[in-house]
């Protein structure tokens, strides 16, 4: 190569064409004091990096007060829950949700209105035994039912021979019905501006908490994409936009299913959580990687926790109308009174409506507070109800027994009627939706 030295420029070219695996170095001394007005190189990228993850972050949180949060409530004591109300209703009003659970009690709210009843078989199998119910249609549900009501339960029966119906029958069957009733259910009140439960503002505010997630990474990995080769401007601010676009969807993922862990059907619990994490774990990885080589480690693994933070709140934006939060204080309420009651009052209670515990049961399964509300029934209901028959229970009946067990009977029943229907060519026929968990404490929508 040839090379000369012009003032402080060092300027060469090759005289021979280099070839693979050829390389070339220049070693060249310079003289005293030759990088003495060389200014300090100030990292901006570093400074505004801080400075706008920072911004995001505080900007983010603001919102999440003002338009995300949800409101206080102050609960009432209830004795029931409001009027007009089905226990699938219960379930969606109280937790924002719907799951199979939440379906599947409207068969213990059909039952106790007289409008079919349960029979209890117990089935060999090759490997144990299984309960089988049978349904059996004693009457058609009023006209004045809601539209879910009236298309679930002719569904129901439609896959027997009308008037009665196995689970088994149902099984991998069911879930198009299932998951219309679901949408109905949210549907019925979302869909008026009179009757909405949740504020407009939360999509609003989900939508900017992301936002923000995303702008609190994106100098950062802008700085990546510089230091990963020569780009233009354009496809180099592109490149830094999609990535951050990739961090906080990486984030956001994990930070959902955390969040919804029981609504989640059991059977897609881990395989979702491993997939985000392994998803999660290498774009963070890549991304926190990539900065420490620039030795600015710190910052990325506190911009990771600003964006972590802002997908949590992403996923917390639930802030109630105000018919909303009415109908949260009369749901806590109501909930409380069947956590803590005490047996003086329960006791008049079923003074006043004999039928108080079967009225009940569907919303306490809805719930999630069915062992704690049933205990109490022990030594004052005395006799099955009058839609329920099993060759199971023999002796004693006891009320607490038969709730826990209907309570669990049911979340396995949700279950097996979310399934899907599996093709000959292997495909499913449809997504996986959440099965009832936490007996109506978890649901999934």
């Amino acid at each position: 190569m040839d090379w000369n030295i012009e003032g402080n420029t060092i300027k060469g070219s090759l005289l021979v064409p280099l070839m693979p695996n050829d390389a070339f170095t220049i070693a060249l001394p310079l003289q005293e004091g030759y990088f003495s007005e060389a200014e300090k190189i100030s990292n901006n990228l570093i400074i505004y990096g801080w400075l706008l993850s920072i911004a995001s972050f505080g900007t983010g949180m603001l919102l999440w007060l003002f338009m995300g949060r949800k409101k206080q409530v102050f609960p009432t004591v209830e004795f029931y829950p409001p009027q007009g109300l089905t226990s699938a209703d219960v379930g969606f009003l109280y937790d924002g949700r719907v799951d199979y659970f939440d379906i599947t009690s409207l068969i213990i709210y059909w039952a106790d209105k007289g409008y079919l009843s349960i029979t209890e078989e117990i089935v060999k199998r090759r490997f144990g035994t299984k309960k089988s119910f049978t349904l059996t249609k004693l009457r058609d549900i009023p006209d004045d039912s809601q539209t879910y009501e009236k298309e679930m339960f002719e569904g129901l029966f439609l896959m027997g021979d009308g008037v009665k119906v196995r689970t088994e029958q149902l099984e991998k069957r069911f879930y198009t019905v299932g998951d219309n009733a679901k949408k109905q259910v949210k549907s019925s009140f979302e869909n008026n501006e009179e009757t909405r439960i949740f504020s407009k503002t939360n999509i609003l505010c989900r939508g900017l908490l992301l936002l923000a997630g995303v702008i609190s990474t994106l100098s950062l990995s802008y700085m990546v994409m510089k230091e990963s080769g020569n780009v233009g401007e354009a496809e180099l601010l592109g490149k830094s936009i999609i990535m951050s676009v990739i961090i906080m969807t990486a984030v956001y993922s994990l930070m959902h299913i955390l969040k919804n862990w029981k609504g989640i059907n059991k059977g897609e619990r881990i395989k979702q959580l491993i997939f985000a994490l392994l998803f999660c774990g290498v774009i963070c990885g890549i991304y926190i990687y990539s900065l420490s080589l620039s030795g600015n480690i710190l910052t990325g693994v506190l911009s990771i926790i600003s964006v972590a933070i802002l997908g949590i709140l992403s996923n917390s934006c639930s802030r109630r109308t105000k018919l909303g939060m009415w109908y949260e204080g009369k749901l806590t309420g109501f909930r409380e009174f069947l956590k803590t009651v005490e047996s003086d009052r329960i006791k008049l209670l079923v003074d006043e409506n004999p039928g108080y515990f079967y009225n009940v049961l569907p919303f306490a399964m809805v719930l999630g507070v069915t062992d704690k509300w049933a205990k109490n029934f022990d030594s004052i209901m005395k006799e099955p109800p009058s839609w329920y028959y099993s060759t199971s229970m023999q002796g004693r009946f006891s009320a607490f027994r038969f709730a826990t067990d209907l309570n669990n009977d049911m979340k396995i029943f949700s279950f097996d009627i979310a399934s899907r229907h599996v093709s000959s060519d292997g495909s499913i026929g449809g997504g996986s939706s959440g099965g009832g968990s936490g007996g109506g404490g978890g649901r999934s929508w």
